[in-house]
């Protein structure tokens, strides 16, 4: 493994690969829950875009995927993984994950007043927070 190989377990991504997903998902929940950090640091919000962006993206496809193919079971990666296989094509072979996330992303959308709410919660939480860890340091 020394010479730039890297070793890839029953998930089928590497050490590396799992890494990164992570520290972009955290770099994305940072930001979330502290918005005015994210705002301050003005200079990261395309890095958080090129990072973030494409991390959850990712996150998403597998979701989405492990729920097809827990419905149509095929003989892919997702399906190998869940331990059900089948000789036949499913979901996966026939896309159903890009349907779903296109009809997700589409005609699915979170209302403005839920994220609005949600947006706010987080500003309104983020002194609580920080008076919290103060108190206990």
């Amino acid at each position: 493994m020394g010479s730039g190989e890297e070793s890839i377990g029953a998930t089928g991504i590497s050490r590396r690969v799992f890494l990164l997903r992570t520290g972009a998902l955290g770099a994305a929940a940072t930001a979330a829950l502290y918005p005015s950090l994210a705002r301050a640091a003005g200079a990261l919000d395309p890095a958080l875009n090129q990072i973030a962006g494409p991390a959850l993206q990712m996150l998403a496809r597998d979701t989405i995927s492990g729920l097809i193919v827990f419905r149509v079971p095929g003989d892919d990666r997702y399906s190998r993984a869940q331990g059900l296989t089948s000789g036949t094509p499913g979901g996966i072979d026939a896309r159903a994950d890009e349907l779903l996330l296109e009809d997700l992303d589409s005609f699915l959308p979170v209302p403005d007043t839920y994220a609005q709410a949600l947006a706010a919660s987080l500003t309104s939480a983020t002194p609580v927070v920080s008076e919290a860890a103060s108190a206990c340091a």
